[in-house]
Formats: C-alpha cells, structure tokens, sequence
C-alpha cells in the first residue's frame, strides 16, 4: 500500500518538475524576446537623436544661408546700385514735366 503511493507521489512530483521546466523555459523565452524588443527600441531612439541632431544642423544651415540671401538681395535693391544700371543703359533725363488736370471725371457710354 505503501508502494502505491510512493508511486503516486513520485508521478506527481515528476509532472510537477516538468510543469516547472517548462514554465521557466516560457520565461526565460519571453524575457529573451522582451530583452531583443528593449535592445532594438533602445537603438532605433538613439539612431533617430543623431537624425534630429543632423536635421538641426541643416536647419542653421539654411537660416544662415537665407540671411547671406537676404543681404545680397538687399545690396542689389539699393539705390546706389539702381542708379549705376541706370546710368549704363544711357537714358535720357526728363527735363520737363507736364501732367494733365481732368476737371471732371466724365466717361463715355456707348
């Protein structure tokens, strides 16, 4: 009688022990997959901040060259340079002006 539960309790022991086994393997694989997860996530957000950094750089970059830009633009607005293209295409100045005076603004009909 004995016997028959030594048996019973060493089957169970032993089902018990494999439940176990296999629970720490399910556990041990979930914290593998998790872990790759973390690496991955951790590298993607790391490569991602030098992108940001790079782009930032670019950004100054081109604010930089707007403003050179926008100086050269201004220089060739001027009136100094204005009045150099003008004296080189050899226009004559006006010397005198008339204007016309409408006394009353009158349109024609058809």
């Amino acid at each position: 009688m004995f016997y028959h539960l030594k048996t019973r309790r060493s089957n169970f022991l032993q089902k018990t022990s494999d439940k176990i086994t296999k629970f720490r393997g399910i556990i041990f694989s979930f914290l593998i997959i998790f872990s790759l997860a973390y690496f991955w996530q951790v590298t993607s957000l790391s490569m991602k901040g030098f992108q940001i950094k790079d782009l930032d750089k670019q950004i100054q970059q081109l604010k930089k060259d707007s403003q050179k830009l926008e100086l050269e633009l201004t220089a060739e607005k001027s009136m100094m340079n204005v009045d150099e293209r003008v004296k080189g295409l050899n226009l004559v100045e006006v010397k005198n002006v008339e204007y016309l005076n409408v006394a009353s603004p009158a349109v024609a009909l058809r």
